[in-house]
């Protein structure tokens, strides 16, 4: 919470915004057909993978391994993240 006042709104529009450029990016590595199906494969499943075949469970996977979720999400932790220079915390 501290890091937001401190960001201010500027600041803050500014995270959200590399966070979305980042995901837009994995989410161009799909080609269109792929990003259909992916989304065809989340609405069916309500969230829960037992609503789907075992053989759509699979699709399902392989498609989210293409998007990268790991590197993503260490992305979108470097955006948000202060900057607290060569020694890490500040105390």
């Amino acid at each position: 919470m501290r890091l937001l006042r401190r960001l201010g709104p500027l600041g803050v529009a500014i995270t959200v915004g590399q966070g979305a450029i980042a995901a837009r990016e994995h989410w161009q590595r799909l080609t269109p057909p792929e990003r259909e199906r992916l989304q065809t494969l989340l609405r069916t499943s309500g969230g829960r993978p037992s609503n789907l075949a075992e053989a759509e469970r699979l699709e399902l996977r392989a498609l989210l391994r293409m998007l990268d979720l790991g590197e993503l999400g260490k992305r979108l932790a470097m955006n948000a993240a202060p900057i607290r220079g060569p020694f890490g915390r500040r105390r």
